[in-house]
């Protein structure tokens, strides 16, 4: 005797399966779209598993005929050889963003106007971030760490700085020295995001010996951290510990 399955029991199960499939077919990955206005140090910072679209933007009057996109260095810095071409259009397209498509991306924009071409570049440099618990709220960057050492150097070495951060916005980050402007970038950051945030110079001199300030702030405030950094030409000299002050700004 054949015992056949009851189909009322199967029934549930089937639309069941059904239902998980559907679901998987029309759920949407999150898409951002980015678009680059100048040729500022940018930083994204997005999830792994999200879309992104970036547009080579260029505001003024001329107009560009065509573009190129390339990725020109990898996850690890290094340069990419051979230099293959993402997109001829305005918008790069990257689907479900892995790790492997952290790097640099590059895009050239030439154009005419009368009888002038000229020629604008756009960069960005992609991370992924896989944060599982996010704060939430209004926000301002936080210091991943706390600095207690003054920063001696002797000459010819390398002048190394790092404030690495963490912010839950877009978030513009610079260094200082002596109160003027060193380097300023710009990071947009989708959910959560840890960034390093660094300065160097090679090689040293005794000119630059002074105090290196690095400023963080997104909408809800800022912080900002000082380092005196003394530079000497002899070695054997050894450098007196000073104190780092450590200035939170609302």
């Amino acid at each position: 005797m054949i015992d056949h399955p009851n189909p009322l029991k199967i029934l549930p199960v089937a639309i069941f399966v059904i239902f998980l499939l559907t679901e998987g077919l029309c759920r949407k990955s999150h898409s951002k779209n980015i678009i680059l206005e100048n040729e500022e140090d940018v930083i994204v910072l997005t999830k792994k598993g999200s879309n992104l679209k970036v547009k080579c933007h260029y505001s003024e009057d001329y107009v560009p005929d065509d573009y190129e996109w390339k990725k020109i260095k990898d996850n690890r810095h290094f340069a990419v050889l051979p230099t293959e071409i993402l997109s001829t259009s305005q918008w790069l397209d990257l689907v479900n963003v892995r790790f492997d498509d952290e790097g640099q991306y590059s895009c050239i924009m030439n154009g005419f106007k009368g009888n002038e071409t000229f020629s604008k570049k756009r960069d960005f440099v992609l991370k992924t971030t896989n944060y599982t618990r996010e704060p939430h709220g209004k926000i301002k960057p936080k210091f991943q760490k706390v600095f207690t050492e003054d920063v001696p150097l002797f000459v010819n070495r390398t002048l190394h700085l790092n404030c690495p951060f963490t912010s839950t916005s877009d978030t513009e980050f610079s260094w200082f020295k002596n109160d003027e402007l060193l380097i300023e970038k710009k990071a947009i950051i989708e959910g959560y995001g840890a960034i390093d945030n660094e300065y160097s110079s090679k090689p040293a001199r005794l000119s630059d010996a002074g105090n290196y300030t690095c400023v963080v702030k997104n909408k809800y405030g800022s912080i900002q951290y000082q380092f005196a950094v003394a530079v000497y030409d002899n070695e054997n000299k050894k450098p007196l510990s000073s104190r780092i002050s450590l200035e939170i700004c609302h």
